[in-house]
């Protein structure tokens, strides 16, 4: 009687095991779904391979399975397998290469924005050449200009004090000549005076002596 009870709970722990773990239909493309264990039985509905089912109950040709939806009915046991079904690995291979090709495209994507990025730089580098070459002929330009106009503003300076210099010169000589100018004015006034003098004092004495005769 013990024998018979392990025995029972060891094939209730069996199929609770084999329901517990993911089970899926084999490498078939179609299997029927039965209303119970036999061909002559109705037909549910039609399973396609890698579809995830849940094994209920077993015998030695059929299974009771549940699908994801809840319906139950009965399959060949030799379609039903623990391992995924290469439509599986396939298909999971193929959402992978999927992956990988949709990170290859931004990759890709990204590698043609730095390249876009890469050559605006180069243009701008180029543009910042130019731009410099030519601030630097300017500089010097000015820096020229700055040199010369430097020189250009001391020769007026020295120009300007000389003739500042000519100017008070000839303003000393010009008072110099003023002063003479007066001086001779006043000695030919002078001249002139006593000159007139002479000959009116000489002109009396004539009249004089031309009286007494």
């Amino acid at each position: 009687m013990k024998i018979m009870t392990l025995m029972i709970t060891w094939l209730v722990f069996q199929t609770a095991t084999a329901a517990a773990a993911g089970m899926y239909v084999g490498d078939v493309v179609n299997i029927s779904m039965r209303t119970a264990p036999g061909f002559n039985q109705d037909v549910i509905q039609m399973i396609t391979s890698g579809q995830e089912i849940e094994v209920i109950e077993k015998t030695k040709e059929w299974y009771l399975i549940r699908l994801p939806d809840g319906k139950e009915g009965w399959v060949l046991g030799r379609y039903i397998t623990t391992e995924k079904p290469n439509v599986l690995i396939l298909k999971k291979l193929e959402e992978e290469h999927q992956k990988i090709l949709a990170k290859e495209n931004l990759l890709q994507q990204q590698i043609d924005k730095l390249k876009s990025e890469n050559s605006q730089l180069l243009v701008e580098r180029e543009n910042f050449k130019k731009q410099s070459i030519e601030m630097k002929k300017a500089y010097d330009a000015l820096k020229e200009d700055s040199a010369a106009f430097l020189e250009l503003q001391s020769k007026y300076e020295s120009s300007v004090a000389e003739i500042n210099e000519q100017i008070q010169k000839n303003n000393s000589l010009g008072e110099q000549l003023a002063q003479r100018n007066i001086l001779f004015f006043v000695i030919g006034a002078g001249v002139l005076l006593f000159g007139f003098f002479i000959g009116f004092s000489t002109n009396k004495n004539r009249r004089r002596s031309s009286l007494l005769s």
